[in-house]
């Protein structure tokens, strides 16, 4: 990850799909405040959800 205008930064390319994904803040994981599309995995943890064409 990189520092830019105060935000990190990381690319991937990923092929089309549906993802779930968290961040770990001060060694504790939250999804993104960011998105409101949350959905539960196969464990029971809510997770973000993004959507990729």
């Amino acid at each position: 990850m990189t520092k830019v205008d105060g935000c990190w930064v990381y690319n991937q390319r990923l092929s089309g799909g549906k993802y779930h994904y968290k961040f770990i803040v001060d060694g504790n994981w939250i999804t993104d405040p960011s998105n409101t599309v949350k959905e539960y995995d196969d464990e029971g943890n809510i997770n973000s959800v993004c959507m990729v064409k």
